[in-house]
């Protein structure tokens, strides 16, 4: 018996060939072509393996087209097409992207730099930007410094102006240091302070009320089904037991006191861990 085709049709007006499998009407390559962009309608597609042009379609914010070699068959080239799988939808319109080519200049006269300002290396797409040297893809600060001074080494190199993170890549801007002066610096640049802890972080389950509520009920080595058992409570909110009976000793969520809600610091002496409350 003949199999039932896909409904969708190809954008030069052929028919898809294969073999209808989802709901839709659409085959597997069609679902996955849908999928890949954003969820988009595949009606209309281009087929597998048939590119519309052999350069990138995708124009950039500035108006600046992208102009890589296309490789998928909406006429995209790999980054824009990995750009559309990260966001979900049409690469058209994306930030600007700088090319290969435009990268080693940028870093070289980075490293020439003679001015106090900031260096930023915009149009990289990455929080920190990578750079490939001899075959290693390292960050494009340390790239500056190998082209100003030569390999680092084991050390590690940071920023005066704390906008590393910017894309600064000044070599006026860029000192070496151990791990420890490395962690004092991400303090001093405020990205190791209490923004992001307790219910703020993006994994947390739990808020302040519900620390306190925790810890004023649980009762240790109590059985379930009593209320103030570890099983019971994790039950109520979501999460593990042994998380309860740690979240309990304080050895979760430390900086923030179960009786009066005032938040504390937590500091290391000799290995042991002692609570101080700020002032």
């Amino acid at each position: 018996m003949a199999h039932v085709t896909c409904v969708v049709v190809y954008a030069d007006g052929t028919p898809c060939p294969n073999r209808r499998k989802y709901a839709s009407g659409w085959c597997t390559s069609c679902y996955s072509w849908s999928r890949a962009n954003g969820d988009r309608d595949p009606q209309g597609r281009q087929p597998r393996g048939r590119l519309q042009s052999a350069v990138c379609l995708v124009t950039f914010a500035n108006g600046t087209p992208c102009g890589r070699n296309a490789r998928y068959a909406p006429g995209w080239c790999v980054n824009c097409w990995k750009w559309s799988r990260e966001h979900g939808r049409s690469p058209d319109g994306r930030p600007y992207v700088r090319t290969d080519g435009e990268l080693l200049p940028a870093l070289r006269a980075a490293a020439r730099a003679a001015g106090n300002g900031c260096v930023i290396l915009n149009g990289l797409g990455y929080r920190w930007t990578t750079a490939l040297v001899s075959g290693r893809q390292i960050n494009a600060a340390r790239a500056v410094w190998m082209l100003a001074h030569g390999d680092p080494g084991e050390a590690f190199v940071l920023h005066t102006c704390h906008r590393g993170e910017e894309g600064c890549i000044s070599i006026r801007h860029l000192y070496l240091g151990d791990n420890a002066r490395n962690m004092a610096d991400m303090v001093e640049a405020g990205r190791a302070t209490k923004a992001n802890r307790g219910e703020l972080s993006a994994v947390a389950k739990l808020t302040r009320e519900d620390v306190h509520a925790i810890r004023e009920r649980y009762v240790k080595g109590a059985r379930y089904p009593h209320p103030g058992s570890a099983r019971a409570i994790a039950g109520e909110y979501g999460i593990g037991a042994g998380y309860i009976s740690v979240l309990a000793a304080g050895d979760r969520w430390a900086w923030l006191d179960a009786a009066n809600g005032q938040e504390h610091v937590t500091t290391c002496t000799a290995h042991t861990w002692h609570v101080v409350p700020t002032r």
